[in-house]
């Protein structure tokens, strides 16, 4: 978000009389003699200052832009929602005909709370007037109501029909992500299936319950990862391409090679000597290769 004016508001009353946009420093404070000036600080705009001022049951907070004039205004009340109707005279004023203005709703969240914004902007993006809530000290929520001028506006704008953006680009990483999920499962699935023609049954099984936790839906994204990361996806591999046992499923169909008439093996692979050097065991079990 380039635009955050909207951030810290003190309490104040709803019968609070607007700047005009357009205004100095000092005409606003001339026409506002009953607020008191309490702090400023950068905006977020480049070369904007925002103001803040209070009474006793008043507070403004005026953003001024390069040229020293009120780009943007906004007032606070914790005991009460602004109405909409409210906004009618004030876009009057400027020459805007509130029921021709386009409403644009965006909620946010905001730790516990979700707070709602609604602006209404003109045609041309030059204008507009809104209503909403802000956090005041973490907790209490205040209605807030909003004039911004023509170096504002277009940002609100951009700012206000953003989440439907964001929803579309969650979208595509949301795919992107499944994608990547679906293609670590398919590894899984084709190591645990090798490692089962390959009797390799102990990885199988810690593969077979590795699939399952990681793909819980109550598992974390951190247990997942930790599940079924790059390091255990790749020791999975790294065991499922090793050699399989003699007697396996595997070692008959690739490593034993065609069979005699007295079932002996006439061109055996190299690999089942290497698989008897590593699995000696199970040479009583190859006597009867056959069976």
């Amino acid at each position: 978000m380039k635009q955050k004016m909207l951030v810290v508001m003190l309490a104040a009353v709803t019968s609070t009389s607007f700047a005009r946009l357009g205004d100095t420093q000092k005409e606003f404070e001339q026409a506002h003699p009953n607020l008191t000036f309490v702090g400023e600080s950068s905006g977020n705009e480049p070369n904007t200052m925002v103001r803040q001022y209070a009474a006793d049951s008043t507070a403004a907070q005026i953003v001024f832009g390069a040229n020293g004039k009120v780009i943007m205004e906004a007032y606070s009340d914790l005991s009460e929602k602004f109405p909409e109707s409210s906004l009618a005279s004030i876009a009057k004023s400027y020459g805007y005909d509130f029921s021709a203005l386009e409403k644009i709703s965006a909620p946010a969240p905001w730790k516990a709370h979700i707070l709602h914004r609604d602006f209404w902007f003109s045609p041309d993006h030059r204008f507009c007037v809104g209503i909403g809530d802000v956090v005041m000290n973490d907790s209490e929520t205040a209605s807030t109501m909003t004039v911004a001028g023509e170096q504002v506006t277009p940002t609100l704008y951009q700012n206000s029909t953003e989440p439907a953006k964001t929803s579309a680009i969650m979208s595509e990483h949301d795919q992107r992500q499944l994608s990547i999920t679906a293609t670590i499962t398919l590894i899984w699935l084709v190591c645990i299936i090798v490692c089962f023609l390959k009797w390799k049954t102990w990885t199988a099984i810690f593969g077979v319950i590795g699939l399952i936790v990681g793909n819980l839906l109550t598992t974390g994204t951190q247990l997942y990862y930790l599940i079924m990361g790059p390091a255990t996806t790749v020791a999975l591999a790294v065991v499922a391409i090793r050699l399989a046992k003699p007697v396996s499923w595997w070692a008959k169909r690739f490593y034993w090679g065609p069979m005699g008439s007295d079932r002996s093996l006439l061109d055996p692979s190299p690999k089942l000597a290497r698989a008897f050097a590593r699995f000696p065991e199970q040479t009583r079990d190859f006597e009867k290769p056959g069976t």
